[in-house]
Protein backbone atom coordinates (compact mmCIF):
# COMPACT_ATOMS: atom_id res chain seq x y z
CA UNK A 1 0.00 0.00 0.00
CA UNK A 2 2.89 2.33 0.79
CA UNK A 3 4.33 1.85 -2.70
CA UNK A 4 1.01 2.34 -4.50
CA UNK A 5 0.48 5.53 -2.54
CA UNK A 6 3.98 6.49 -3.60
CA UNK A 7 3.08 6.17 -7.28
CA UNK A 8 0.10 8.48 -6.85
CA UNK A 9 2.19 10.80 -4.71
CA UNK A 10 4.89 10.70 -7.37
CA UNK A 11 2.38 11.76 -9.99
CA UNK A 12 1.17 14.60 -7.79
CA UNK A 13 4.78 15.52 -6.97
CA UNK A 14 5.54 15.79 -10.70
CA UNK A 15 2.59 18.14 -11.15
CA UNK A 16 3.67 20.16 -8.09
CA UNK A 17 7.20 20.44 -9.52
CA UNK A 18 5.70 21.66 -12.79
CA UNK A 19 3.64 24.24 -10.89
CA UNK A 20 6.52 25.39 -8.67
CA UNK A 21 8.83 25.78 -11.66
CA UNK A 22 6.55 28.59 -12.90
CA UNK A 23 5.72 30.15 -9.53
CA UNK A 24 8.45 32.79 -9.66
CA UNK A 25 8.21 36.33 -10.97
CA UNK A 26 10.27 35.65 -14.13
CA UNK A 27 8.39 35.19 -17.40
CA UNK A 28 8.55 31.46 -18.20
CA UNK A 29 5.38 30.89 -20.21
CA UNK A 30 7.52 29.99 -23.26
CA UNK A 31 8.92 26.98 -21.36
CA UNK A 32 5.64 25.58 -20.07
CA UNK A 33 4.96 23.27 -23.01
CA UNK A 34 8.42 21.67 -22.97
CA UNK A 35 8.41 21.38 -19.17
CA UNK A 36 5.14 19.49 -19.05
CA UNK A 37 6.39 17.11 -21.75
CA UNK A 38 9.51 16.52 -19.68
CA UNK A 39 7.49 15.82 -16.52
CA UNK A 40 5.20 13.37 -18.32
CA UNK A 41 8.02 11.52 -20.11
CA UNK A 42 9.99 11.18 -16.86
CA UNK A 43 6.95 9.55 -15.28
CA UNK A 44 6.30 7.18 -18.20
CA UNK A 45 9.96 6.11 -18.25
CA UNK A 46 9.26 4.25 -14.99
CA UNK A 47 7.40 1.55 -16.92
CA UNK A 48 7.50 2.30 -20.69
CA UNK A 49 10.42 1.43 -22.99
CA UNK A 50 12.47 4.52 -23.94
CA UNK A 51 12.09 3.95 -27.69
CA UNK A 52 8.37 4.71 -27.38
CA UNK A 53 8.87 7.95 -25.47
CA UNK A 54 9.21 10.80 -27.94
CA UNK A 55 9.08 14.40 -26.79
CA UNK A 56 6.12 15.05 -29.07
CA UNK A 57 2.56 15.80 -27.89
CA UNK A 58 0.53 13.64 -30.26
CA UNK A 59 2.44 10.34 -29.78
CA UNK A 60 2.41 10.80 -26.00
CA UNK A 61 -1.31 11.55 -25.81
CA UNK A 62 -2.19 8.66 -28.14
CA UNK A 63 0.18 6.19 -26.46
CA UNK A 64 -1.76 3.10 -25.36
CA UNK A 65 -0.56 2.67 -21.80
CA UNK A 66 -2.45 -0.64 -21.45
CA UNK A 67 -0.34 -2.25 -24.21
CA UNK A 68 2.00 -4.50 -22.25
CA UNK A 69 4.40 -4.88 -25.19
CA UNK A 70 5.49 -1.30 -24.46
CA UNK A 71 6.49 -2.10 -20.89
CA UNK A 72 10.09 -2.09 -19.75
CA UNK A 73 11.28 -3.41 -16.41
CA UNK A 74 8.91 -1.61 -14.09
CA UNK A 75 10.50 0.69 -11.53
CA UNK A 76 9.29 -0.29 -8.07
CA UNK A 77 11.75 1.56 -5.88
CA UNK A 78 14.93 0.47 -4.11
CA UNK A 79 13.25 -1.09 -1.05
CA UNK A 80 10.77 -3.12 -3.12
CA UNK A 81 13.54 -4.23 -5.51
CA UNK A 82 15.60 -5.53 -2.59
CA UNK A 83 12.60 -7.42 -1.18
CA UNK A 84 11.81 -9.04 -4.53
CA UNK A 85 15.48 -9.91 -5.11
CA UNK A 86 15.72 -11.50 -1.66
CA UNK A 87 12.53 -13.53 -2.24
CA UNK A 88 12.43 -14.22 -6.00
CA UNK A 89 9.99 -17.13 -5.72
CA UNK A 90 7.59 -15.55 -3.29
CA UNK A 91 3.99 -16.15 -4.43
CA UNK A 92 2.99 -12.50 -4.03
CA UNK A 93 5.65 -11.10 -6.39
CA UNK A 94 3.65 -11.56 -9.58
CA UNK A 95 0.49 -10.09 -8.12
CA UNK A 96 2.47 -7.17 -6.70
CA UNK A 97 4.05 -6.32 -10.07
CA UNK A 98 0.69 -6.51 -11.82
CA UNK A 99 -0.81 -4.08 -9.32
CA UNK A 100 2.17 -1.77 -9.75
CA UNK A 101 1.67 -1.75 -13.51
CA UNK A 102 -2.04 -1.06 -13.02
CA UNK A 103 -1.26 1.88 -10.73
CA UNK A 104 1.22 3.33 -13.22
CA UNK A 105 -1.30 3.03 -16.06
CA UNK A 106 -4.03 4.72 -14.01
CA UNK A 107 -1.77 7.66 -13.12
CA UNK A 108 -0.43 7.87 -16.69
CA UNK A 109 -3.94 8.05 -18.14
CA UNK A 110 -4.83 10.74 -15.63
CA UNK A 111 -1.83 12.83 -16.73
CA UNK A 112 -2.67 12.24 -20.41
CA UNK A 113 -6.08 13.73 -19.73
CA UNK A 114 -5.15 16.58 -17.39
CA UNK A 115 -1.95 17.95 -18.92
CA UNK A 116 -2.63 20.22 -21.95
CA UNK A 117 0.01 18.40 -24.00
CA UNK A 118 -1.65 19.20 -27.32
CA UNK A 119 -2.36 22.85 -26.59
CA UNK A 120 -1.66 24.77 -29.80
CA UNK A 121 -1.31 27.98 -27.81
CA UNK A 122 1.41 26.59 -25.52
CA UNK A 123 3.23 25.09 -28.50
CA UNK A 124 3.16 28.43 -30.29
CA UNK A 125 4.27 30.31 -27.17
CA UNK A 126 7.36 28.10 -26.91
CA UNK A 127 8.71 29.70 -30.11
CA UNK A 128 9.10 33.14 -28.55
CA UNK A 129 12.18 31.62 -26.93
CA UNK A 130 15.11 33.33 -28.65
CA UNK A 131 17.08 30.06 -28.60
CA UNK A 132 14.98 28.58 -31.42
CA UNK A 133 15.26 31.56 -33.76
CA UNK A 134 16.41 30.50 -37.22
CA UNK A 135 14.53 27.19 -37.35
CA UNK A 136 11.76 26.81 -39.93
CA UNK A 137 9.35 25.21 -37.45
CA UNK A 138 9.87 28.14 -35.08
CA UNK A 139 8.88 30.53 -37.85
CA UNK A 140 5.76 28.50 -38.61
CA UNK A 141 4.75 28.46 -34.95
CA UNK A 142 5.30 32.22 -34.67
CA UNK A 143 2.82 32.67 -37.52
CA UNK A 144 0.33 30.52 -35.58
CA UNK A 145 0.92 32.63 -32.47
CA UNK A 146 0.23 35.76 -34.51
CA UNK A 147 -3.00 34.12 -35.66
CA UNK A 148 -4.00 33.31 -32.08
CA UNK A 149 -3.26 36.91 -31.04
CA UNK A 150 -4.57 38.49 -34.23
CA UNK A 151 -6.45 41.10 -32.18
CA UNK A 152 -3.04 42.62 -31.40
CA UNK A 153 -1.89 42.79 -35.03
CA UNK A 154 -2.74 45.94 -37.03
CA UNK A 155 -4.70 45.08 -40.17
CA UNK A 156 -2.37 47.04 -42.43
CA UNK A 157 0.77 45.21 -41.22
CA UNK A 158 2.46 42.28 -42.99
CA UNK A 159 3.45 40.21 -39.97
CA UNK A 160 4.37 37.17 -42.07
CA UNK A 161 7.04 39.22 -43.78
CA UNK A 162 8.26 40.50 -40.42
CA UNK A 163 8.58 36.94 -39.08
CA UNK A 164 10.59 35.88 -42.15
CA UNK A 165 12.95 38.82 -41.72
CA UNK A 166 13.22 38.24 -37.95
CA UNK A 167 14.11 34.56 -38.46
CA UNK A 168 17.18 35.34 -40.57
CA UNK A 169 18.15 38.80 -39.26
CA UNK A 170 21.95 38.65 -38.73
CA UNK A 171 22.06 41.98 -36.88
CA UNK A 172 20.16 40.72 -33.83
CA UNK A 173 22.19 39.80 -30.76
CA UNK A 174 23.17 36.14 -30.46
CA UNK A 175 21.83 34.17 -27.54
CA UNK A 176 24.18 33.65 -24.63
CA UNK A 177 23.71 31.27 -21.72
CA UNK A 178 21.89 33.08 -18.93
CA UNK A 179 20.41 35.79 -21.15
CA UNK A 180 17.05 37.14 -20.04
CA UNK A 181 14.43 36.51 -22.72
CA UNK A 182 12.38 39.60 -21.91
CA UNK A 183 15.45 41.85 -22.07
CA UNK A 184 16.52 40.21 -25.33
CA UNK A 185 13.13 40.91 -26.89
CA UNK A 186 13.22 44.47 -25.51
CA UNK A 187 16.41 45.01 -27.52
CA UNK A 188 14.73 43.57 -30.62
CA UNK A 189 11.74 45.87 -30.17
CA UNK A 190 13.99 48.89 -29.72
CA UNK A 191 15.27 48.45 -33.28
CA UNK A 192 11.81 49.32 -34.61
CA UNK A 193 12.11 46.72 -37.39
CA UNK A 194 9.26 44.50 -36.26
CA UNK A 195 6.34 46.64 -35.00
CA UNK A 196 3.57 44.05 -35.52
CA UNK A 197 5.64 41.13 -34.19
CA UNK A 198 6.60 43.25 -31.19
CA UNK A 199 2.92 43.72 -30.30
CA UNK A 200 2.39 39.95 -30.38
CA UNK A 201 5.46 39.29 -28.24
CA UNK A 202 4.41 41.92 -25.68
CA UNK A 203 1.08 40.15 -25.38
CA UNK A 204 2.76 36.76 -25.02
CA UNK A 205 5.28 37.69 -22.32
CA UNK A 206 2.63 39.54 -20.30
CA UNK A 207 0.38 36.47 -19.97
CA UNK A 208 -0.85 36.34 -16.39
CA UNK A 209 0.81 33.45 -14.54
CA UNK A 210 2.64 32.48 -11.39
CA UNK A 211 1.87 33.93 -7.93
CA UNK A 212 0.10 36.92 -9.51
CA UNK A 213 -2.74 34.61 -10.54
CA UNK A 214 -3.18 33.38 -6.99
CA UNK A 215 -3.09 36.87 -5.50
CA UNK A 216 -5.64 38.09 -8.05
CA UNK A 217 -8.16 35.36 -7.25
CA UNK A 218 -7.47 35.72 -3.54
CA UNK A 219 -8.06 39.47 -3.71
CA UNK A 220 -11.22 39.02 -5.78
CA UNK A 221 -12.48 36.02 -3.81
CA UNK A 222 -15.68 37.72 -2.67
CA UNK A 223 -16.45 39.18 -6.11
CA UNK A 224 -16.33 36.16 -8.43
CA UNK A 225 -19.44 34.05 -7.86
CA UNK A 226 -22.07 32.35 -10.08
CA UNK A 227 -23.88 35.66 -10.57
CA UNK A 228 -20.79 37.63 -11.61
CA UNK A 229 -18.83 34.96 -13.49
CA UNK A 230 -19.35 36.88 -16.76
CA UNK A 231 -17.99 40.12 -15.35
CA UNK A 232 -16.53 42.46 -17.95
CA UNK A 233 -12.71 42.62 -17.91
CA UNK A 234 -12.70 46.40 -17.44
CA UNK A 235 -15.04 46.03 -14.45
CA UNK A 236 -12.85 43.30 -12.97
CA UNK A 237 -9.76 45.50 -13.39
CA UNK A 238 -11.47 48.49 -11.80
CA UNK A 239 -12.60 46.52 -8.75
CA UNK A 240 -9.22 44.82 -8.40
CA UNK A 241 -7.36 48.15 -8.58
CA UNK A 242 -9.66 49.74 -6.00
CA UNK A 243 -9.42 46.81 -3.59
CA UNK A 244 -5.66 46.67 -3.95
CA UNK A 245 -5.34 50.41 -3.25
CA UNK A 246 -7.41 50.11 -0.09
CA UNK A 247 -5.61 46.97 1.06
CA UNK A 248 -2.18 48.58 0.55
CA UNK A 249 -3.29 51.52 2.75
CA UNK A 250 -4.84 49.25 5.35
CA UNK A 251 -8.21 50.91 4.91
CA UNK A 252 -11.77 49.97 4.02
CA UNK A 253 -14.15 51.96 1.83
CA UNK A 254 -15.87 53.24 4.97
CA UNK A 255 -12.69 54.49 6.64
CA UNK A 256 -11.30 55.94 3.39
CA UNK A 257 -14.30 58.24 2.87
CA UNK A 258 -15.23 58.74 6.50
CA UNK A 259 -16.10 62.32 7.55
CA UNK A 260 -15.19 63.69 10.93
CA UNK A 261 -18.64 65.24 11.17
CA UNK A 262 -21.19 63.03 9.43
CA UNK A 263 -23.91 65.68 9.53
CA UNK A 264 -22.04 68.89 8.67
CA UNK A 265 -18.77 67.69 7.17
CA UNK A 266 -18.05 68.41 3.45
CA UNK A 267 -19.22 65.77 0.95
CA UNK A 268 -16.74 64.30 -1.52
CA UNK A 269 -18.26 65.53 -4.81
CA UNK A 270 -16.15 63.18 -6.93
CA UNK A 271 -17.35 60.19 -4.91
CA UNK A 272 -20.96 61.24 -5.48
CA UNK A 273 -20.35 61.58 -9.23
CA UNK A 274 -18.79 58.12 -9.36
CA UNK A 275 -21.70 56.62 -7.44
CA UNK A 276 -24.19 58.15 -9.88
CA UNK A 277 -22.28 56.94 -12.94
CA UNK A 278 -21.95 53.47 -11.40
CA UNK A 279 -25.69 53.37 -10.83
CA UNK A 280 -26.33 54.23 -14.48
CA UNK A 281 -23.94 51.48 -15.64
CA UNK A 282 -25.57 48.99 -13.28
CA UNK A 283 -29.06 49.77 -14.59
CA UNK A 284 -27.87 49.32 -18.17
CA UNK A 285 -26.80 45.83 -17.14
Amino acid sequence: MHFFGGIKAGSVFNEICLFCAFKGSQTLVHKLHDKQLEVFVNFLACFIKPEYLKMLPKPLVELDLTNQTLYSEIYIGKVAENLVAANPKHPTNKDFLQKVAKAYVACGKCMQTKLPLRSLTLQALSTINHIVRGHSEAGAQLKKLAGIMKHLVPQESDITREIIRYTIDPTLAQYKEGDNMVMWWANVMSTGKYPALSRVIRGAVSIFHGPMVESSFSLMGDMIDPKSSNMNISTFNAIQTTKYAMKSRGMTATTMFQRADVKFGPVDKRLCQNMRSDEVCWKKG
